[in-house]
């Protein structure tokens, strides 16, 4: 894997409206958010890696699905798998799964506070001290997503580095 994308799910309804947390749909402002983050995965300038080789890897929430089910006609061609271990997983889980990708690109859907822990991770990995990397590290709101660019061993040596990112 070459290049990590990690969104967070857009907007949901609010919990106090569902007794089962995974079944919470996206608000229409949720659905819209997700749609233009698509809009920008797929305008990204990825090095000459092709958003034709991505792999998609989805919560099984039903606000993650939707999230997919937005961003997806901006994606033609990839096809999510469904992971039930990334609904509320830890960072630790979340970058398992990303270490499994067998594709260039691997595109993650899932849920804060692992999600932002991973990213906060990365970044500090990076050092990234810009501006676009301070706010990712204070918030990873709904419909976000980090574009980071791996290099050599994951993780080791140079480690990687923030791309792009889109702050909703």
């Amino acid at each position: 894997m070459q290049h990590l994308i990690l969104m967070r799910h857009a907007k949901a309804a609010p919990e106090a409206d569902y007794a089962d947390d995974r079944e919470r749909p996206l608000q229409p402002r949720g659905v819209e958010d997700a749609r233009l983050a698509g809009l920008h995965i797929a305008g990204l300038d990825l090095g000459g890696a092709s958003l034709s080789r991505l792999q998609a890897m989805v919560s099984t929430a039903a606000r993650a699905r939707a999230t997919w089910q937005a961003i997806a006609p901006a994606l033609p061609g990839v096809t999510p798998t469904l992971h039930d271990s990334l609904y509320m997983a830890p960072a630790e889980t979340l970058w398992a799964a990303a270490q499994s990708a067998a594709a260039d690109i691997c595109l993650i859907i899932a849920h804060n506070p692992g999600l932002h822990h991973l990213v906060q991770m990365l970044l500090t990995q990076a050092h990234d001290h810009s501006a676009q990397a301070r706010a990712l590290l204070q918030n990873f709101p709904t419909s976000t997503f980090a574009v980071f660019s791996l290099s050599g061993e994951l993780l080791e040596a140079a480690g990687p580095r923030l791309l792009s990112t889109n702050i909703c």
